[in-house]
């Protein structure tokens, strides 16, 4: 039943589902003789309006509450310019749908399951958060044939570009993050975890500097000025602080006896 990934699957430029979307939900709603006409239609169009109001193609999503309720929980009425009863009664079709053709279908409210290899693994975890942070990574690899065996640093990369598409409290940066820390959690806690460690990335700016050179010589002159003053190296100059900037700091948090207050310049 599950859409298998391309072969390669260090690559995520080719968007593959991996469980039942909401175009197959359609798909199924729009060819079923055993409802009404009209409702056949008012359940696809507010299958189109809610995809729309969240900003998918209908082949992205989940066909499954559970992936949409954060997404369709942050949708308001007045942004999308409609009534709050239209949009609830968007939404109530949109489940109404799912709920049929998951019921016709027998499909899973708890998305792809996991693989018996993985299964073990994740059975053994004992931390709450390691559990919530690996479940996503692990059904990913489960249902790409991805076995503990083979799970490697390049096996998160296409796993984060699947969630950022499908999801809707994703933000990559952070979920990359947790996966590394949660699996070297595991590793060091769960008896027959891959031994393989995941670099937590670090996603802050390269810090960039010039040396000295590459400034007109005015500049530095100005700035080498602007130092010895902070420093206190002329204080008769008329352009000097009050006070050295070291020694400002000081005393500022200097207390004397017989005075409640600090001393200052």
């Amino acid at each position: 039943m599950l859409d298998r990934p391309s072969s390669n699957p260090g690559s995520p430029t080719k968007f593959q589902p991996l469980e039942p979307t909401l175009a197959e939900v359609y798909e199924a709603i729009e060819r079923d003789p055993s409802l009404p006409k009209s409702t056949r239609e008012a359940l696809c169009c507010s299958l189109r309006r809610v995809a729309e109001f969240l900003g998918r193609d209908l082949s992205r999503p989940p066909a499954r509450l559970g992936a949409l309720r954060y997404g369709i929980g942050r949708l308001h009425h007045a942004q999308l310019g409609i009534s709050r009863k239209t949009l609830q009664n968007h939404v109530a079709n949109l489940k109404a749908a799912i709920r049929h053709v998951a019921g016709q279908k027998r499909l899973s409210g708890r998305g792809v399951a996991l693989s018996p290899a993985w299964q073990k693994l994740y059975d053994q975890i004992i931390d709450r958060r390691v559990r919530l942070g690996l479940s996503g990574f692990l059904k990913y690899c489960s249902a790409s044939g991805i076995e503990p065996s083979s799970a490697s640093t390049t096996t998160v990369a296409p796993f984060i570009a699947y969630a950022t598409e499908v999801q809707f409290t994703v933000k990559p940066n952070n979920l990359h993050k947790q996966v590394a820390r949660c699996w070297n959690r595991a590793k060091e806690t769960v008896p027959g975890w891959p031994q393989i460690a995941l670099p937590v990335p670090d996603f802050r700016p390269t810090a960039a500097s010039l040396p000295w050179e590459a400034f007109e010589p005015s500049f530095i002159d100005d700035a080498e000025r602007y130092l010895s003053l902070l420093g206190g190296q002329n204080l008769l100059d008329e352009d000097a602080p009050d006070c050295p900037s070291s020694e400002f700091l000081g005393q500022r948090t200097v207390s004397f006896k017989g005075g409640s207050g600090s001393s200052g310049c």
